[in-house]
Parts: structure tokens; sequence; C-alpha cells
């Protein structure tokens, strides 16, 4: 094993504590491919995070070439299983290196020992507590990184990743401290995850009735059941979500990949986060921290988000160029809560 790998882990734990990161526990890591040029403008290192269970991640890191000064901004793709540039492709980015050229690095993973099978059916339990973890340790990695400005990391999730995103942000609250997250049509509640929101999607199982359907989804796809709620307490990412610190932007296309054209998930997705403690809260290109009853304050774009790689690119690259937390114009600037607001396991909305 080369020396630079031995010393990979503390010197990149060393300069984040250096540049005002996180404190965290170090997490070993070893390169396994030195970062070199991929493709023109895009330069990838591949390496392997040891876990607190003993299992590996493999991370692969894109960053633009490594002449260009000083730090940059980065984020980590998070979605539910298969490698986690599916985020990226879900909304259109077919390429990681897209992001890397327009000056963001970008940190893709695989879950453990799933790096040669992508299926979702390959675990059952895809959104509990040791994914979370999987999740804030490829964040930690990322901050500790001697290349990355530890001050302007963000998340980009699309679909369900957003249910490891909450979890990974909030064990314990506040750590690992990300600069923005970037939610893409990610399910609120059981029932969104489960497709068990009447006349969107019912004819994928075999019951016409909304809670046999809901019930017969869960078992099959998670072993698990609606009616569980020890089970759902760490899995919903509208309870996770309520102490996450971080600006908190949704993606919600005019037709949901999944849903078509029922957007009570995002009305929720934002108003969780405009009750909890992100700072700075907003709907595509709609208005900042105000508090959501129906699709006209949502921002969304046009079409299917998956046809939208320009418009998700140039998110990114708003919200890394926005200022640190707590500096911004709009940060902390939340209107009182209005009543009634939705606070139960089904989110209001259906296709009209």
């Amino acid at each position: 094993m080369k020396r630079r790998t031995l010393l990979a882990a503390p010197m990149a734990c060393f300069a984040g504590r250096a540049f005002g990161a996180p404190q965290a526990q170090p997490i070993p890591w070893r390169i396994v491919e030195p970062l070199r040029e991929e493709a023109p403008g895009v330069y990838r290192e591949r390496v392997y995070l040891r876990t607190g269970e003993g299992k590996e991640i493999r991370v692969d890191f894109r960053r633009p070439p490594p002449a260009l000064p000083g730090r940059l901004p980065a984020i980590v793709c998070v979605s539910p299983w298969g490698n986690t540039a599916g985020a990226l492709r879900g909304m259109g980015l077919r390429e990681p290196g897209t992001v890397a050229r327009a000056g963001v690095a970008v940190a893709t993973f695989d879950y453990p020992g799933l790096e040669e099978n992508p299926s979702p059916d390959a675990v059952k339990d895809k959104y509990g507590p040791e994914r979370q973890l999987n999740v804030r340790d490829v964040i930690r990695y990322v901050v500790a990184r001697e290349d990355v400005d530890p001050a302007n990391v963000g998340v980009v999730s699309f679909s369900s990743g957003n249910i490891l995103v909450a979890g990974a942000l909030t064990r314990p609250p506040g750590d690992p401290a990300v600069k923005f997250w970037i939610d893409g049509e990610g399910p609120t509640t059981r029932h969104v995850l489960l497709l068990n929101i009447p006349g969107t999607m019912a004819a994928v199982a075999p019951f016409p009735d909304e809670e046999r359907q809901g019930e017969w989804m869960a078992r099959g796809f998670l072993g698990a059941t609606l009616s569980d709620e020890a089970y759902w307490k760490e899995r919903e990412a509208f309870r996770l979500m309520r102490p996450v610190r971080c600006r908190f932007l949704r993606l919600q296309g005019a037709e949901d990949h999944v849903h078509h054209w029922y957007f009570g998930h995002a009305i929720h997705a934002l108003n969780s986060a405009m009750a909890g403690e992100a700072p700075w809260v907003r709907g595509g290109d709609g208005p900042v921290n105000v508090w959501h009853s129906d699709a006209k304050t949502l921002g969304m774009l046009p079409g299917r988000i998956g046809t939208q790689g320009e418009r998700v690119l140039a998110f990114i690259r708003e919200m890394a160029a926005m200022p640190p937390l707590g500096q911004g114009p709009e940060d902390g600037r939340k209107p009182a809560r209005p009543a009634p607001q939705f606070t139960g396991a089904k989110p209001p909305g259906r296709r009209p």
C-alpha cells in the first residue's frame, strides 16, 4: 500500500479542522485510483472509506483540473440504490463531470457491498440508520478534503434519497454541517414513498384499495408494514428534516417523476423545512421563506425534471455561489406559521 494511502485520512481530517470543518471522528480512507484526468476538464479520484461497522464505501470524487487555484465548492449526490450519480441523472445531468466542469466538485458513491449489484432489491432496509450513516460518512470525507472549501459543501438528492439525507444531517443535529441541500422530488411520508396516493400509480399494485396497496408495497419493497410506527419514525423525511440547519431548495417538475400531477409532497417538504431550523427555504425559482398551500408558490420546473439538466446545474451553481450560512440577506427571516398546517401522515393534494 502506498505511503500516501496510509496518511490520507489523518492529513485530510487535520486540514478540515484547520479550516473550520465540523469536529468529528476521523474517517479512515484509502486511495485506490489517484487523481487523474477522466475526460476533458474533469479529474477523478477513487477512494474507499471504512465505516464504523468495518465495511467500505467506494467513493468517486470528481473535480476541475488541479491547476485551478483555491478550495472548491462541492456536492455529495445521494440516491437510495445503485451508484449515487443516479441522483444527477434523475434530474437530467447525465454525467457528474458536467458539474465538475462548472467549477463544483462532485462526490458519488456505492453503498457497502453493492458496487456490482445496483438493484433496488439487493437490500430490504434501503432507508434505515445504517445507510443514513453511510451518507453522513461520505459528507464528512468531502468536508475534510484538502481541496474542498469546508464551508461550501452541499448535498443533492433525488427521489427517496431525501430520506437518507434528512437522517444523515440530523445524527446528531448539525453534524455534518453543510451549506445547502437540493431535494429533487423526494417523498415526505410512507404513503408517498409507497405510491399510496389515489389517482397516481395504482396500476403497479394489484389492489384498488389504497390501504391494501400500501401494505403490499411496504412488505414487498421494504419488508415492513405501514403501521409500524417505530420503523417509520426513522424513515420518513418530514419527521427527520426538522433539525436540518442548512439552506433547503426543493426542485419539483410540473409532472412528478412518480406521482405525475400530485404535488402534496412538495408542499409538505417545504413547509416541514419552514417549520424546522433551515434558515432559507425555497421551491425552485419561487419566493424564499414562505409557507405553501398550493402549487402556485412551488417554482416548478416545466415538464419532467429529468429533462431539466441545464436548469438543475444552474441551481447547483447558484447555491454554491451564495454567501456562507447566516450571512445571506434572507437567512433566518421566516414569517410566523399560519394555522392550520398539515402535520399528519398523509399530505394534502391530489391529481386534478
